[in-house]
This record gives C-alpha cells, sequence and structure tokens, in this order.
C-alpha cells in the first residue's frame, strides 16, 4: 500500500530544505509516523488566521520531528557504505544541518 505524502511534508522538504518532490516522497515512504505526527501536520498545512498560531504549530512539528528523524531518513535512501552518496540526498542534509543548531535542534 502506498501512503500519500502529506502536503506539508513536501512542502517542508522542497522549499526549505530544497529537496525535489521525488526525493521528499521517497523519504516520507520510508518514515512511519507515528499518529501525532500526522496530526501535527495536518494543523501546520491548514493555516490559521493567526500567524503566531501556524509558528506555533511549526514549533511543535519541529519538536515531534527532530533534525535526527529526517537525517536518518536521508541516511536510509543514501547509506555511507564506501561509495558516492546520491548528490541531492547530500544537498538536502548540509540545507537541513544548515537549520540545526550546536545542540541538534531546530532553528525555527
Amino acid at each position: 500500500m502506498t501512503r500519500v505524502c502529506p502536503l506539508f511534508w513536501m512542502a517542508l522538504c522542497t522549499r526549505m530544505f530544497g529537496a525535489s518532490e521525488k526525493l521528499a516522497a521517497r523519504l516520507w515512504r520510508e518514515y512511519t509516523p507515528p499518529p501525532l505526527v500526522l496530526w501535527q501536520l495536518g494543523l501546520c498545512t491548514s493555516t490559521p488566521d493567526d500567524a503566531q498560531r501556524w509558528h506555533e504549530h511549526l514549533r511543535r512539528l519541529g519538536e515531534l520531528v527532530p533534525p535526527r528523524t529526517i537525517l536518518a531518513l536521508s541516511l536510509a535512501l543514501a547509506p555511507e557504505a564506501g561509495r558516492p552518496r546520491a548528490v541531492d540526498v547530500v544537498r538536502f542534509e548540509e540545507a537541513v544541518l544548515n537549520n540545526v543548531d550546536r545542540k541538534g535542534q531546530w532553528t525555527w
């Protein structure tokens, strides 16, 4: 069974981290999100009238899906096995790391 990639996951991966839609979908297929993450993705997809509330939804999503989770998904797609890794995955990881602080948390 193919799971549909949530709209906000696609936007997060493509707009914030520069991934292609294909890579975003592959990352999603690799991920087995808990129900709370699915619910939070839905909250982020539906934009409330209040921008601060939307930022709260995004911050909560960042707590539920920390950078290490995103990086583990990309590593599963392109393992470090002594061979050159896919360029799009490496660029994606670099973009993710550009949004991470010294403590390994999202900067947003």
